[in-house]
């Protein structure tokens, strides 16, 4: 008979090696918000006055420190483990798009308004993003995304109810609560931690078992969050991304055709519908949401935007290099009112667009709908696999676009569109198992569905 070897289990350095991804993504989630928040303001004083000595804030000492630590650590890992890694795996439409349009942001330095902030800022996107893509190079999957990821939250919803419950919330002028905000620096982040810890328990809760138990104490803790961060975008958000991801897969299956093609027709219908619209659709959706048609002062950043964009329309500002590049920079001088005191759009395609212009605009877009088209392989193989990454994905796409969060290197929302496009490459090619030969005693029996990384789960060689 053909029988199936089981695999030998991965050695201590690719389980360290593999867990790297979810380690970046706790500090930023938990870790280095946490202790911001934990500090006193003596310690906060030493360590600045520390800091100013190298020339530095503090929290970019401590940020770059564990940086360089961690991307030590994976460079080292990967030597390690280079018989296990397969570099094919990250030939793939997500990965190699990203790859394009990182090239053309390192391009754009050589043109930025500040050439030295621009390749600081470049250096460290590279950084973050090294430990989180290059342990999907291995053959097999040895962590589980979701369920890590799910992990994360689980303990940042913890965290955060603790501090929320002894907190008192921030007011608004008028006496009124403006919300909690936890242990983040703005109530913002605490509903989009929040909303995507709820995403991720809609998954884990179709486990049986103390899965299930988990990710109903998780959804009660993260919709109880959501609601005392009163940020109603990120609720809202966080409603439509799952409804939209599951008509999407739903119709790709019955129509043949990818998920991406459904997915455009929302856009297609937009721009159908405000060209025969009287009146901006933008500000009528603001009003239904938050009561403001300027999408809380949005619009106005937004007019001043789309003037700067016309000033280098096709290659931009260069990488990160008008927002926060000095007191005489365009974003402050030729800024209106408090619009020159912003450290970002609150668009993150805007921000794209005005840093790598048209170019670097349409190489992004077409990183996102490559990542949007590979989750039709995953659906394929796991079809609610596929509607929880296209549920994550989707979040963090609608969400950009009242936030800037695409390429940031202190938002978890970015790490996370990226580690949904770096686990489609599981899915890009599926190793066959490797036939043995096993002595006849009987049929072969299999105990549990065939594993991601190509051989089956539970068979047996033999009785």
């Amino acid at each position: 008979m053909v029988a199936f070897a089981r695999p030998n289990p991965p050695p201590l350095t690719s389980k360290i090696f593999a867990t790297l991804p979810f380690v970046l993504f706790s500090w930023y989630l938990i870790f280095r918000p946490l202790l911001g928040y934990l500090e006193t303001p003596a310690i906060k004083a030493s360590a600045e006055q520390s800091a100013s000595s190298l020339g530095t804030t503090t929290a970019d000492w401590e940020n770059r420190a564990f940086l360089l630590a961690l991307l030590a650590t994976t460079l080292l890992l990967a030597f390690a483990n280079r018989p296990r890694l397969n570099f094919a795996r990250l030939r793939t439409p997500p990965i190699m798009s990203l790859a394009v349009f990182l090239l053309f942001a390192g391009a754009s330095v050589t043109w930025a308004y500040s050439r030295e902030i621009s390749f600081n800022r470049y250096c460290l996107e590279l950084m973050v993003l090294t430990p989180i893509i290059l342990p999907f190079a291995m053959g097999s999957p040895i962590r589980d995304t979701v369920r890590s990821l799910f992990w994360c939250y689980a303990l940042a919803i913890l965290i955060n109810v603790i501090v929320v419950l002894n907190q008192k919330p921030v007011m608004t002028p008028e006496g009124t609560i403006f919300g909690y905000f936890g242990y983040f620096g703005f109530k913002q982040y605490l509903g989009q931690c929040a909303s995507v810890a709820i995403l991720l328990s809609f998954y884990e809760v179709l486990f049986p078992g103390w899965r299930r138990f988990v990710a109903i104490l998780v959804a009660i803790g993260a919709v109880f969050l959501v609601f005392a961060s009163e940020s109603k975008g990120s609720l809202v958000f966080m409603l439509v991304a799952p409804c939209v991801a599951g008509v999407a897969l739903v119709m790709s299956g019955k129509l043949r055709v990818s998920a991406l093609l459904v997915l455009l027709a929302i856009p297609a219908t937009y721009i159908a519908a405000s060209m025969f619209s009287s009146s901006n659709l933008v500000n009528r959706i603001s009003y239904m949401i938050y009561g403001d048609s300027t999408l809380t002062g949005r619009t106005v950043i937004w007019d001043f935007i789309y003037r700067e964009i016309a000033q280098r329309p096709w290659v931009g500002w260069g990488f990160r290099s008008f927002w926060l590049v000095g007191n005489d920079a365009p974003s402050v001088t030729q800024a209106p009112y408090w619009v020159k005191h912003m450290t970002g759009s609150h668009s993150g395609y805007l921000d794209v667009r005005i840093e790598t212009g048209i170019i670097g605009y349409w190489l992004f877009l077409i990183f996102i709908m490559a990542t949007l088209y590979a989750i039709e392989r995953v659906r394929r193989q796991d079809p609610l696999r596929a509607w929880i990454l296209l549920s994550l994905a989707l979040y963090v796409t609608i969400t950009n676009l009242i936030e800037t969060l695409w390429l940031s290197t202190n938002d978890p929302m970015w790490f996370l569109f990226v580690l949904v496009a770096a686990e489609t490459t599981r899915y890009s090619r599926v190793p066959k198992p490797i036939p043995v030969t096993a002595r006849r005693q009987g049929p072969m029996r299999k105990s549990g569905p065939i594993r991601r990384g190509g051989l089956p789960q539970g068979v047996r060689t033999g009785r």
